[in-house]
């Protein structure tokens, strides 16, 4: 990086400029001008690029039960089962298969969990992606925004990183997201999503959230994106989705594009390049409303590669409200968004990032 001029703001609220000829390495968030406006970066603590070898083995060990966690909660229930037919072991089995399951029908508090989210857990997994968060406009915490998110790759992990450094980007706002409603139904899985502030994606969670004062993250591409991973493109499938454009008119939220570079090669699909077995695959995920399909990572196994991650927050774009918006309203809006997440693709794209941009 060139020498360039910054602005960061101290503890007393007041700026001082300094000059960096490269980012610095401890975490926070440091100004620059550009093109007349202001940008703020966050960066992750990095360690220059590099990690302990126990750092980097926690976080692919604690990335890969995450990973995993439907597998296990699969076996494990198979396994409780089986253990019901051997009478040394029937009331153990029991027993365990009962506490497991009762744990899916707990009550939740989809407020988050702070101290989960500044824990040490998350600033291991920014270290892993060298993790860096770019906010091209300041936020006005007294608007409502809906941040759309993309893309989503097998596991949308630069989202939910960026859940620990939002109160560090976005001071006076709160933000809450919607997930997949199936991850709701597992032990487990449901609990950290709660813990993030997660809840199951439907209309009336998305005015919930803002009605709690909140802005709302959305990752757009949901499941139909999971299959566009890999090839020589950056694909995203947003043609077709146009119900967050729809929720924000409705609540009044001016929509905000996100994207994070290097989301979608953190994994690759087992089968990806049969054009027949992924259509039936993504079919089948569509109608069951959660992913079917075969991914690995590092090693071969469900660990995400250690790939950078660049986290970008767009301009806001103006909405305004409606109760009921019409389809060409919606419509209008809706290709406005394309065309500013292809402007915003092109002009923060780092150089490790070479594909062109596809929107399906």
């Amino acid at each position: 990086m060139t020498p360039q001029a910054e602005t960061n703001v101290s503890t007393n609220g007041v700026a001082n400029s300094q000059t960096h000829s490269s980012p610095p390495s401890s975490p926070g968030v440091q100004y620059k001008a550009a093109g007349g406006k202001m940008i703020r970066v966050a960066l992750a603590a990095r360690d220059n690029g590099d990690m302990s070898l126990f750092r980097e083995a926690l976080a692919m060990l604690t990335m890969g039960v995450m990973m995993s966690w439907y597998y296990l909660v699969v076996i494990l229930s198979l396994l409780c089962v089986a253990g019901l037919f051997f009478p040394t072991w029937r009331v153990v089995a029991g027993t365990a298969f009962v506490l497991m399951w009762s744990a899916a029908f707990l009550p939740l508090d989809y407020q988050g969990w702070d101290a989960f989210c500044n824990s040490f857990l998350f600033k291991l997994w920014r270290d892993y992606f060298h993790y860096e968060y770019i906010l091209e406009e300041a936020i006005d915490p007294k608007k409502r925004y809906l941040f759309a998110e993309m893309p989503h790759g097998i596991f949308p992990w630069g989202e939910v990183i960026s859940i620990s450094i939002t109160k560090q980007l976005f001071p006076g706002s709160r933000v809450g997201s919607i997930g997949a409603s199936v991850i709701f139904l597992l032990p487990g899985l449901r609990h950290f999503f709660s813990w993030i502030g997660c809840r199951p994606a439907s209309p009336e969670n998305i005015k919930k959230i803002f009605e709690e004062g909140a802005d709302c993250a959305v990752t757009v591409g949901g499941v139909a994106e999971m299959f566009l991973v890999g090839g020589d493109k950056e694909r995203l499938y947003l043609k077709k989705h146009k119900g967050f454009i729809r929720e924000a008119i409705k609540n009044g939220a001016d929509v905000v594009p996100v994207f994070c570079y290097g989301n979608s090669k953190l994994f690759s699909v087992v089968g990806e390049s049969s054009r027949l077995s992924m259509g039936l695959l993504k079919r089948l995920s569509r109608r069951i409303k959660a992913s079917v399909l075969i991914f690995y990572g590092r090693l071969c196994l469900p660990i995400p590669i250690r790939h950078p991650l660049l986290f970008v927050v767009g301009k806001p774009l103006p909405v305004v409200q409606k109760d009921a918006p019409s389809k060409e309203e919606i419509a209008a809006m809706h290709a406005l968004f394309c065309e500013k997440v292809e402007e915003l693709y092109y002009k923060f794209r780092p150089e490790w990032e070479t594909r062109p941009l596809s929107i399906e």
